[in-house]
């Protein structure tokens, strides 16, 4: 941990490599870094490493207070990724971050310790993934209702600026898991023949 100083009063509850995906560590511009994630009893912490050939490695330490994670039903928001479930992405009050880890076995590790240090007890194995899968299929329906209702309503006119902010809100939308691609596609061809 020589990259991270702990408080006096922070443990340690979660450490492991991973990865930190379009993470921006103040340079404006977003990729993926490997990474040591630690989840603490006060922070979500990123090392996250810059390798540069023939020079020395960068290291940028990025924290997440765990008391600005995001909750839902008193469960916090953490969604496995249903195409790659070695990746997870933690919702916090005014950010989200995603991360990727070696094994399912991890992520299941990692949801494990943010759960049960943000509720107090150790949830049953099924029941943090239903949560999440419940809380994504929720959000999923939503969508897909407003979507279906408006599926034969002619989009108005709009100018290329438009086009592209609504593009890229629905892209945002499947990068959350609340669309799929299908439907990103669908509507974005709508959206483009307007």
């Amino acid at each position: 941990m020589e990259h991270y100083r702990l408080n006096v009063d922070e443990a340690v509850l979660f450490r492991n490599f991973g990865y930190a995906i379009d993470v921006d560590v103040g340079d404006g511009k977003p990729k993926t870094y490997d990474a040591t994630v630690m989840f603490t009893t006060q922070n979500l912490v990123l090392i996250c490493e810059t390798r540069r050939l023939f020079r020395p490695t960068i290291y940028n330490v990025l924290t997440f207070p765990v008391n600005q994670l995001k909750l839902y039903n008193g469960t916090p928001q953490a969604q496995v990724d249903n195409d790659d479930p070695t990746r997870v992405t933690i919702y916090f009050l005014h950010d989200a971050v995603t991360l990727k880890f070696e094994s399912k076995k991890l992520v299941k590790q990692f949801i494990k310790t943010v759960y049960t240090q943000l509720t107090g007890s150790a949830p049953d194995e099924p029941q943090v993934f239903d949560v999440i899968t419940n809380a994504v299929n929720f959000t999923k329906s939503l969508f897909s209702r407003k979507i279906d209702k408006q599926k034969d309503r002619p989009l108005p006119q709009m100018s290329i600026d438009e086009k592209a902010e609504a593009i890229r809100k629905l892209k945002e939308l499947v990068d959350m898991g609340a669309l799929t691609e299908a439907e990103f596609e669908e509507q974005k061809t709508k959206i483009l023949a307007s």
